[in-house]
């Protein structure tokens, strides 16, 4: 079931009645972020009572005074938080608004039937208003990048001003919508090879607002290669808008293509003459563009020098023009300048990023004294990479327990912030400030929808030793909640000792193996074993699977390779529960893993596993993969997210509490629907390990 996608917030102009729309509107926003439903939920405050014989007292309680912030600030504050973008309301509150009509007061009238007038100022016109927005495509308000100008130019709203028809679906938004919140990756490529037909056979273009919102579906997905081809597909039928153009080349950023994304970009800025804020977008991305040409080379020639100044040059320019407003730009002047001296640069002149970074925490903290409303995610953002240039650690570790913690930073932001620190900073989990900084990060990003990451094998026992000592030490810094999270990632860590990857003698990789304890199994067994799929050890070797004497099982965090025993424990077909057993030559120095007790059952919201694993059969990389259960029976799972080759018999965790609850066997394409509607969907396969339970107590004594 789909939630509304519209919410009118109505108030009047006094502090309680305010103070609770403004809570309403967080609460609303806070639960819609946490439900699977990847659509946003557009807030329509609406201040009614409005008595125009006191324009005074209207003023005020509308722009506010020396003692406080009025309406308009007070919702322009809260929507920016909730939406990331620095959101204006000027236009929107000129026009919607509900007066007050003393006479309305009494009976049953309504002003829409008993007013026949089309004056402004009437009750049924402000009625009308308010209808004409909600029923509307286009955003409600106005998004702006600031800059220190007397005036902007209006900003492009090319579906206004077309003359021609356009086209919209409302069907196909809400399939996309569907496919994208169940991770159903084929069939959002088959709703996107569909648009994409309309696009090129359609008599007119589809409809700009309808165009921006399937390309912003896809991106909170992280779907970049999709929008590449859907918004190519807009291009050649001539939807070019600014901020179609925008999108298009975001993703390609993110897919490395540079060149054909700096293209986009510089079109955007040659075109934006009536569009300062998107000029503005543009040139924060060119900057964006050429920083990670800098940092992602070891190459410090000068040619990648001039990766290095055009960045600097971009962003700085950016900032410049508002140092009050366009902060990011100037924390990446910041960063990129401390990147540069660590590197030895030399040959440039390079800002004084400590300068910077204090004037913009000073920037920041005057913000937050003058606001009632909490700094939006990316200010904390800003200040915390602040902290990180000053030295401030423990400033930095509490601004960071924020930002985890607030509403708007999802497993989107928190990605970058990451990489930001990962690739500019330099930061590592083993030295300060990063010992404590990353592991926070990583952990809030885990516990968010649609997340992954990868581990360096070598890393970990590291790492899950910097765990222990800050969890000792940083109690009061890292607040309950937050201490919470941070042992929970620190116990996901320590599962990786237990996972192997299963070789050949030549060390090739073939797939994935854990530790179990032989007794979970094998009544009266001692000892542990290690859970493979069968289809990739057996007794009777085939084109892909190996024999034991053939195999070898390599612990990378351990830095410990074992051989097994030439006969296997126990196994099951790939026909069956395609599982085998194998005794090491050795005993490693890692636990069993921990066996979930209880079958897994489908849960509202769909109940999140975890695989840990080694995608692609690759040295020193662990994936954790954020799965979303879509079905179970007795011997089944079915979860979505995409796996890669080399990933069979891999564990599958529980969220709470890291429990295994199955094995991963497979990905298929046309899995038969269980329990519901006919049909197939596209699905990782896991074998539940209380099935795999059954079959082998079923054999008991056969573990010798």
């Amino acid at each position: 079931m789909l939630l509304p996608d519209k919410l009118v917030v109505v108030f009047t102009p006094n502090l309680q009645s305010l103070r609770g729309g403004l809570e309403l509107v967080r609460k609303a926003a806070a639960y819609r972020k946490e439900s699977v439903d990847v659509r946003p939920l557009t807030v329509f405050p609406l201040v009614s009572r409005v008595e125009n014989s006191e324009p005074d007292l209207k003023k005020v309680w509308r722009f506010g005074s020396f003692d406080a912030k009025g309406y308009q600030h007070e919702f322009e504050a809260t929507l920016s938080n909730i939406y990331g973008e620095r959101i204006k309301l000027n236009n929107y509150f000129d026009i919607i608004q509900l007066q007050h009509v003393p006479r309305y007061a009494y009976g049953e009238e309504i002003a829409l039937l008993v007013e026949r007038t089309s004056d402004r100022l009437s009750l049924s016109q402000s009625y009308q208003a308010l209808a004409d927005k909600l029923i509307s495509d286009d955003i409600p308000w106005e998004v702006e990048v600031s800059v220190d100008v007397e005036e902007l130019p209006p900003v492009e709203e090319s579906s206004r001003t077309a003359a021609t028809a356009t086209w919209d679906g409302v069907e196909l938004e809400a399939r996309l919508v569907e496919a994208l919140n169940s991770f159903n990756w084929q069939e959002t490529q088959e709703i996107c090879d569909e648009a994409i037909e309309r696009i090129k056979s359609e008599s007119v273009p589809i409809a700009e607002p309808f165009a921006r919102r399937l390309l912003f579906f896809l991106r909170r997905k992280q779907q970049f290669a999709l929008i590449t081809k859907l918004a190519d597909a807009m291009f050649q039928s001539g939807v070019r808008s600014l901020q179609i153009r925008r999108q298009y080349a975001q993703a390609l950023i993110d897919q490395g293509q540079f060149t054909s994304a700096e293209g986009i970009l510089q079109s955007i800025i040659q075109d934006a003459q009536q569009n300062k804020t998107e000029e503005l977008e543009a040139r924060g991305l060119i900057g964006r563009l050429y920083k990670e040409l800098y940092v992602t080379s070891s190459d410090r020639s000068s040619s990648n020098l001039k990766n290095l100044e055009r960045s600097l040059a971009e962003y700085s320019l950016v900032y410049n023009l508002n140092p009050n407003e366009n902060l990011w730009h100037g924390i990446n002047v910041v960063a990129l300048s401390a990147r540069a001296k660590r590197d030895g640069v030399t040959s440039i002149e390079l800002p004084d990023s400590q300068k910077i970074a204090r004037e913009i925490l000073a920037v920041i903290l005057q913000k937050e004294n003058e606001s009632y409303e909490p700094i939006p995610f990316w200010d904390l953002a800003t200040q915390l990479e602040a902290y990180v240039a000053l030295n401030e650690t423990e400033h930095a570790a509490r601004t960071a327990r924020r930002y985890v913690d607030t509403s708007g930073a999802d497993a989107f932001e928190l990605a970058s912030t990451i990489r930001q620190f990962e690739l500019v900073w330099q930061l590592k989990d083993t030295e300060p400030p990063g010992d404590l900084l990353m592991p926070l990060l990583r952990a809030a990003y885990l516990k968010k929808t649609g997340s992954n990451t990868k581990i360096r094998a070598a890393e970990i026992k590291a790492e899950v030793t910097t765990l222990d000592e800050n969890l000792k030490s940083l109690g009061a810094t890292l607040g309950r909640d937050n201490s919470v999270t941070y042992q929970w990632y620190k116990k996901g860590l320590e599962q990786c000792n237990s996972i192997a990857r299963v070789e050949r003698r030549d060390g090739r990789a073939i797939g994935t193996g854990y530790l179990v304890n032989a007794a979970d199994f094998f009544p009266g067994a001692e000892g542990m074993l290690l859970l493979t799929c069968n289809h990739l050890v057996s007794q009777s070797p085939t084109g892909f699977a190996i024999s034991p004497e053939e195999c070898q099982i390599n612990f990378q965090s351990l830095k410990h390779v074992f051989e097994v025993e030439d006969k296997l424990v126990w196994f099951s077909p790939y026909t069956e529960l395609d599982v085998s057993f194998l005794r090491l030559k050795g005993q490693p120095d890692a636990p069993a893993l921990t066996l979930h007790n209880r079958p897994v059952v489908m849960t509202q919201p769909p109940l999140r596993l975890y695989v840990i694993g080694y995608p692609g059969g690759r040295d020193l990389g662990f994936s954790l993969q954020d799965n979303h259960l879509i079905a179970s029976n007795e011997t089944h799972l079915y979860y979505r997210a995409p796996t890669e080759p080399e990933s069979s018999g891999s564990p599958i965790f529980e969220s709470e509490d890291w429990r295994v609850v199955g094995i991963h066997h497979a990905s298929r394409n046309n899995v038969p629907r269980l329990g519901g509607p006919t049909g197939t969907y596209e699905s990782n396969e896991g074998i539940s390990i209380l099935a795999i339970q059954r079959e082998t107590r079923k054999s008991s004594g056969t573990a010798s």
